[in-house]
């Protein structure tokens, strides 16, 4: 497949961002149906949300769209509408319904959202003692002493964790709105 120019990171150039999501810790990012647990009773276009967080207290519950069904109300596709926080990849989650049996999920990626192909670069809006990312080609880099403001000009999958300098960080796993940003 041809990308431009091959080889090198500029095959995909990112100049100027066009869009800046908060970073979610551990939010999920992609999922599939686990066979055989499609459950019955859901609507297609109706968002629901999912019956736990991820592991850990603080974390935010994920919420599920319904876009196609089977003719019991079983869930054949979805998507992700809110990944949530602290959620862990292999792990299942489940979709309440008022049909009876639930459907359930597993979880198959924690990486930022549109990231699969091209990763996003990091603003952090407080002083970061320790960053760690998962960058474009899946290794683990750490940065310390980021300081509040900056701008980095790298191409991250997913942040890991990360240690700031400025009150809670609730275990490193939910930074605070705005203190990271990833920057399409």
């Amino acid at each position: 497949m041809s990308r431009g120019v091959t080889g090198n990171f500029q095959s995909n150039p990112r100049v100027f961002a066009h869009s800046a999501r908060v970073v979610k810790i551990r939010s999920i990012s992609q999922a599939i149906m686990d066979e055989g647990f499609n459950g019955v009773g859901y609507v297609v276009g109706q968002t629901y949300t999912t019956t736990s967080g991820g592991n850990g207290s603080n974390n935010e519950i994920a919420t599920v769209k319904v876009t196609k069904i089977n003719s019991s109300g079983g869930v054949l596709e979805f998507e992700i509408v809110n990944g949530g926080t602290g959620y862990t990849v292999g792990n299942t989650f489940l979709l309440p319904t008022q049909g009876g049996a639930v459907a359930r999920m597993i979880i198959t990626s924690l990486d930022l959202p549109g990231t699969h192909d091209t990763g996003a670069a990091i603003y952090c809006g407080a002083a970061q003692a320790e960053l760690t990312v998962v960058m474009e080609d899946d290794e683990v880099a750490v940065f310390k002493n980021v300081a509040a403001g900056t701008f980095l000009p790298i191409l991250v999958k997913r942040v890991a964790m990360y240690s700031s300098y400025t009150g809670p960080n609730n275990g490193g796993t939910n930074p605070n709105p705005g203190e990271i940003l990833a920057l399409y």
